[in-house]
């Protein structure tokens, strides 16, 4: 009985911290830029975030030219990025790394802080 306590406790606890720090290397700052007015590639005038690294995947969000975001990491034409991530709740939890995710097209993406997207 107490070794089963023990695993469990363990488990929770990599699983806890695990949720705590999974953005913890999403620390390059990115600005949407170059979407332009309508175009034939970009209709809507919006950059897609998508549930993953293709077209094909669900849309999760539309932002803007001038909204940032930060990067995470880079698969093909496509980056992995965080943003909407929530300051210190009312309550007083830390509620920073509580952020929205998903895959944005790269071509419309300008590191702020020269991060090289290869």
């Amino acid at each position: 009985m107490i070794k089963r306590i023990f695993v469990f406790s363990v488990i929770c606890f990599s699983t806890q911290a695990y949720a705590i720090n999974k953005h913890s290397n999403c620390k390059h700052h990115i600005m949407i830029n170059g979407l332009g007015e309508q175009s034939r590639t970009n209709p809507d005038g919006y950059l897609a975030i998508r549930s993953g690294p293709s077209s094909k995947y669900k849309l999760l969000e539309k932002l803007v030219n001038g909204d940032y975001v930060k990067g995470c990491s880079v698969k093909g034409n496509w980056v992995k990025i965080i943003y909407d991530c929530m300051e210190s709740g009312d309550d007083g939890e830390d509620t920073s790394k509580k952020c929205k995710w998903g895959w944005a097209y790269k071509k419309y993406l300008s590191p702020v802080d020269n991060w090289n997207m290869k």
